[in-house]
């Protein structure tokens, strides 16, 4: 469970301001906003805006699935991972940064548009989604939070987190797949590039 933090900029802004931070396990109730925001700079606000008002869909989660599936053929050019890696630096760059960085990764603008998606859009869904995972962890596991093992500021939204579910051992079962076949295909190893060396 240490790697958590697997998309440093995105998640970050995602756990430490999404929707009601501090309010009680899916509580919509509370409004309030995190007295840090506002002396957060205007960048990383935004950012932090951007990724909790980010809606997942059942359309979304289809095209996701099917990026996901090309990615995992040609993980070295088109996985969004790469965008984030920032060569193994503690990555702080601004999310239009992040995702610029993506969408002129060779490949990565065609793929995305044969697949109905943006950059932005996968960057600011994956993050989501594993918010999401990281939100259903926590609650299920409330010990790994304690211990510092799992690090939750804020909560994903009802909305989002009933998509996630409705769609969670779907994914869970492609990506098992899918790691399955690049291990297999690299000799038992992830390929260098997505292994950080």
């Amino acid at each position: 469970m240490r790697h958590m933090r697997l998309l440093p900029i995105v998640v970050s802004a995602l756990l430490a301001t999404a929707c009601n931070s501090g309010a009680a396990p899916h509580d919509e109730t509370a409004q309030e906003p995190r007295p840090a925001a506002a002396a957060a700079p205007a960048s990383e606000a935004n950012d932090a805006s951007s990724v909790a008002n980010f809606q997942l869909t059942d359309d979304f989660i289809a095209k996701y699935e099917a990026y996901s599936e090309e990615a995992a053929k040609n993980p070295c050019d088109l996985s969004p991972m790469l965008a984030l890696q920032n060569d193994g630096k503690t990555d702080d760059r601004p999310l239009d940064e992040v995702v610029t960085a993506f969408d002129a990764r060779p490949g990565v603008h065609a793929a995305l548009e044969r697949h109905g998606l943006t950059a932005r859009d996968m960057i600011l869904g994956m993050a989501t989604l594993v918010g999401a995972a990281a939100q259903e962890m926590a609650d299920q596991h409330p010990d790994l939070v304690q211990k510092g093992e799992i690090t939750l500021n804020g909560r994903i939204s009802a909305a989002n987190m009933a998509v996630y579910q409705r769609h969670k051992d779907e994914l869970r079962r492609r990506m098992s797949e899918q790691a399955r076949a690049q291990l297999k295909a690299n000799g038992g190893k992830l390929p260098a590039c997505l292994s950080g060396r």
